[in-house]
């Protein structure tokens, strides 16, 4: 909610600024890269001021302030990739007939995505171009707000007593059209 001025740190833990997530998000972003980041391991830190950043609630105007600071540009509306994401097994959540799924999305012309073998960039160069995406529940379906200011349909799949709204809301904010 505040655009700091670049001389103030930001503080992160060492464990956030070890991912390679964020690695590959603040090399993708000249605003992100050219802050004043103080990677902090045990030690305290004396301030004046303090705020404090909380995790991004599916609300628009938040993603919009992500896609800005990113740079993040509206996606050509011509390109239109299928793609089914794919979750290895070896992952938490994961779909048992998931080959069967596979044979049926690759027969209507969806390409089969493993998410994990891609960088940030690569994700978001791939969402921008899709129109379509099947996937199972889970983080990777964020991955649709870089599809910026474009139609896509989103086929969310999950069991039948997992009901997890997070991805329609993500979906109806952003103009998107959603399944479940």
């Amino acid at each position: 909610k505040h655009n700091f001025p670049r001389d103030i740190p930001l503080v992160i833990p060492k464990k956030l600024a070890d991912q390679k997530i964020f690695k590959e998000v603040v090399d993708y972003s000249e605003d992100l890269k050219n802050r004043n980041w103080v990677i902090q391991e045990n030690e305290y830190i004396l301030a004046d001021q303090v705020f404090f950043c909380q995790r991004m609630l599916n609300q628009k105007d938040q993603f919009a302030r992500l896609l800005d600071l990113l740079r993040i540009p509206d996606a050509d509306k011509n390109v239109r990739r299928k793609i089914y994401v794919y979750r290895n097994p070896k992952r938490i959540r994961f779909i048992n007939n998931d080959n069967e799924i596979q044979e049926v999305d690759r027969r209507y012309g969806f390409e089969v995505v493993d998410c994990d073998e891609l960088n940030f960039a690569e994700q978001v160069e791939l969402f921008q171009q899709c129109s379509h995406i099947v996937s199972i529940h889970g983080a990777g379906l964020t991955n649709i707000v870089w599809r910026r200011n474009a139609p896509m349909t989103i086929l969310e799949l999950f069991p039948e007593n997992y009901v997890q709204p997070t991805y329609l809301w993500l979906a109806k904010n952003f103009g998107k059209t959603y399944y479940a």
